[in-house]
């Protein structure tokens, strides 16, 4: 169930200026010393129950100003000698010190813990996806969840104990394995002048794939592009059938455009690869490309031929994998993008943790 959430996105104006505070040595010294705390404070596991090792506190913006104002007013009670001020100055002390207790109350025994994350392309927002519930008889009010300093903020109205599911997002501009860090759990849960907040990691991971590019031109190279027992191909040269009825969904490349000047109507060209023959992709199929260039040109050539149910192979120097069609050979060919290193790549990847491939599914957004 994920109806208790809602997703808001915060655009912030002073975006330049953040990102370059962030890249200052001052930030960078603090953030490593905060992560060695957080790290042995809050250490990783895959589910968290919040208490009073993880749950921190302090007064929120508006908690500053209400602080202020209490002062302000104390000092002309004392320099009135008024009983009255006394009395509202010690009545809204009181308040904000009850509202310390409700606060972390509100948070403490919020049970946290990480689902999954659907494999996506870079430029996506990355879904990751958890589930909250509380202990029998307590409630979370006006949750928000978020990647600090990073992303729009998952605001969970209510969480009981009944299990709910909620997904954050985060912005994911490179290939490979990607992992979002700690997760911010915040509330300021009853009057906005305490803030309750915790940073969870929970190994929430994710595989990104290359960014799909339609490529310019199509060149094989040696064994690559090539059917096994048959002539090479060119992207809308294979067997050609025929025309039929456009349908949502097919590429604008196949579309007969000349059929559409003539008689006002959409049709695409129908192509057939003959049974038995396999198309191979390889990396040397784009000569004088950037390597991440490549790999999204064929990002596009596995979607593209998945969409036909096509047999296809692809080659990443020394890296094969096999000929073969559907879901599962799909997600194996782009997930060999995401991870491939063969070459002097642009990015870091990591390697994927053995035994995890069934968690990845299929393209995000679908």
């Amino acid at each position: 169930m994920e109806t208790g959430a809602v997703t808001v996105t915060v655009f912030h104006k002073g975006e330049v200026i953040l990102e370059t505070f962030k890249q200052s040595a001052p930030y960078r010294w603090v953030t490593r010393r905060m992560a060695a705390w957080l790290e042995e404070r809050v250490p990783p596991v895959r589910e968290k129950t919040l208490g009073y090792r993880s749950i921190f506190i302090f007064p929120s913006l508006a908690g500053f100003f209400f602080i202020g104002l209490l002062a302000v007013i104390l000092l002309a009670a004392i320099n009135y000698q008024n009983n009255m001020l006394y009395g509202f100055v010690f009545l809204l002390g009181s308040i904000f010190a009850v509202s310390i207790f409700h606060c972390y109350r509100n948070l403490s025994g919020l049970k946290v813990a990480f689902i999954r994350a659907p494999d996506a392309f870079a430029g996506d927002m990355g879904a990751f996806r958890y589930v909250l519930s509380q202990s029998p008889g307590s409630e979370t009010r006006s949750l928000s969840l978020q990647w600090p300093l990073q992303g729009p903020a998952t605001f969970v109205p209510r969480v009981a104990s009944e299990p709910l599911k909620v997904t954050v997002y985060h912005q994911i501009n490179q290939r490979g394995h990607f992992k979002p860090g700690r997760l911010l759990v915040q509330t300021a849960y009853p009057l906005g002048l305490i803030r309750a907040w915790s940073q969870l990691d929970l190994q929430a991971s994710i595989v990104v794939y290359p960014r799909p590019l339609v490529a310019p031109v199509y060149q094989p190279q040696g064994e690559g592009g090539e059917r096994e027992g048959s002539a090479r191909l060119h992207p809308g040269q294979d067997d050609y059938q025929g025309l039929r009825t456009y349908q949502p969904g097919d590429s604008l490349r196949q579309i007969a455009w000349k059929q559409y000047a003539q008689k006002g109507d959409f049709y695409t060209k129908d192509f057939s690869v003959p049974v038995g023959d396999s198309i191979w992709l390889d990396l040397r199929d784009y000569p004088g490309a950037e390597l991440e260039e490549k790999l999204s040109y064929l990002c596009d050539r596995v979607l593209e031929l998945s969409k036909t149910q096509s047999s296809f192979g692809l080659r990443l120097a020394d890296q094969e994998v096999a000929p073969g069609s559907g879901e599962e050979h799909r997600v194996a060919c782009l997930r060999a993008l995401a991870l491939f290193r063969g070459e002097p790549a642009q990015v870091h990847v990591e390697r994927i943790q053995e035994g995890r491939d069934s968690r990845w599914g299929v393209r995000s957004g679908q």
